[in-house]
């Protein structure tokens, strides 16, 4: 009887693992598991010195550069903690594990039928977890750069949809405000990535005005 509960179990279990729903819930459980080990352990770090300032920069006397996050938190408190840099950063980090699960199921949905691709990716997040300075290191990070992220690899889930290409140039000045080195990283992938999709929509006039 146990073992007929088991090859039951077992057979949904393949039959959900073959979904395209399996491919999102997977690696948001798998990142949303390690965070949360990192909170209980209290890895997530406080700001302090020179990284304090990014939380308190507002655009008071006029535009400044990194002013945003200092903006925004100013708009709910006048007193910034090390306390309450921790409870931002912890935020943030479950932000940048959203859409990088969200990332990760497209890019796993999107080779379902194309298995050695499929190895590959999961190999290449893989590499990505365990490397010394790479994603594990953004989710304890106080500082802001998690945002970047998190808005790049967002822009690149809109690019999958006509609909949503119109929202990618917003979400570019928003993390150029929250910090302009964005325009020397991560808008280099996004633009290729609108590239490729020019070129994969047979040269549309919309995807090359977008990028």
């Amino acid at each position: 009887m146990n073992t007929e509960k088991i090859n039951v179990f077992t057979a949904k279990l393949k039959k959900f693992a073959s979904t395209d729903a399996f491919c999102f819930i997977l690696p948001f459980a798998v990142l949303s598991v390690w965070l949360i080990t990192l909170i209980l352990r209290g890895k997530v770090e406080k700001a302090s010195g020179y990284y304090i300032l990014h939380y308190l920069y507002t655009f008071d006397r006029g535009f400044i550069s990194r002013g945003l996050p200092g903006e925004i938190i100013s708009w709910f408190t006048d007193t910034v903690t090390p306390e309450l840099t921790v409870k931002i950063s912890t935020a943030l980090s479950f932000m940048l594990v959203f859409s990088s699960a969200l990332c990760i199921g497209y890019a796993l949905k999107r080779t379902a039928n194309n298995p050695e691709i499929r190895k590959m990716i999961v190999f290449f997040v893989f590499v990505l977890a365990i490397l010394p300075v790479s994603f594990r290191t953004f989710l304890v990070d106080p500082k802001f750069d998690k945002v970047l992220w998190s808005l790049s690899l967002v822009s690149v889930v809109l690019s999958e949809n006509r609909k949503t290409l119109v929202l990618i140039p917003f979400l570019c000045v928003i993390a150029t405000l929250i910090n302009p080195v964005f325009l020397f990283t991560s808008m280099f992938f996004i633009s290729l990535v609108l590239l490729q999709r020019f070129y994969d929509s047979g040269y549309s006039k919309l995807n090359l005005t977008i990028c």
